[in-house]
């Protein structure tokens, strides 16, 4: 399958104008559907497309991008409110899922050095 993600933030941005264009949205409708589905399709290509250690950052940044175009239909100060939660989620869940260092539990004992070959 040819495309990915910025062939579908095209047609995101592209067919809310064209909308725009034929009298169906307004300028503020129009700027919200284009905001909201160039997050819809970051979250949907972060599962299409994106490589598993990009996922999770896709997924995060399209569901705050989403969130984001309320502020065309709620009130701002909510709508950013909404955005900075999905961050702190965003933050969390990232936080959650990152695997543990390898770092040497307290009281192992050091392994020994390495001897040169003879």
């Amino acid at each position: 399958m040819r495309g990915g993600w910025g062939v579908g933030v095209l047609v995101a941005i592209l067919l809310p104008i064209a909308l725009a264009l034929f009298g169906i949205l307004t300028l503020a409708l129009t700027a919200a559907a284009v905001v909201l589905l160039i997050g819809v399709w970051t979250f949907v290509s972060a599962f299409a497309f994106a490589e598993q250690r990009d996922r999770l950052y896709m997924v995060g940044w399209g569901v705050i991008l989403a969130l984001f175009s309320a502020i065309f239909v709620i009130k701002p100060q909510y709508a950013l409110g909404l955005v900075v939660l999905g961050m702190v989620s965003m933050v969390v869940i990232y936080a959650a899922g990152k695997p543990r260092s390898r770092m040497p539990r307290a009281g192992a004992q050091p392994s020994a050095p390495a001897q040169p070959a003879s």
